[in-house]
């Protein structure tokens, strides 16, 4: 199983998440006629943070335990997930 990274550098910020250690930014998706807000984590070098946020979302899904959406994302060559607020 593959995943896409979705590049969001275009992506406007919406403000910054204070709360964990991580640096966190919520951004909007301008295509998003909902204009539902995502939380931006950006993973720290080599710890494979996003992947396995997103391997975990992946599996609640499939075994029904409620969760936000997560994608992989990208944002000016730093990678990180994307989760939906939910």
């Amino acid at each position: 199983m593959s995943f896409l990274t979705i590049d969001i550098t275009h992506w406007p910020w919406y403000g910054i998440e204070q709360m964990g250690t991580k640096i966190k930014r919520w951004v909007l998706n301008p295509a998003d006629p909902e204009k539902r807000r995502w939380l931006f984590k950006e993973r720290r070098h080599d710890h494979g943070e996003d992947w396995s946020e997103k391997l975990a979302a992946e599996i609640a899904d499939a075994i029904g335990i409620p969760g936000p959406k997560v994608e992989l994302a990208i944002r000016e060559g730093r990678r990180g997930s994307l989760s939906l607020d939910f």
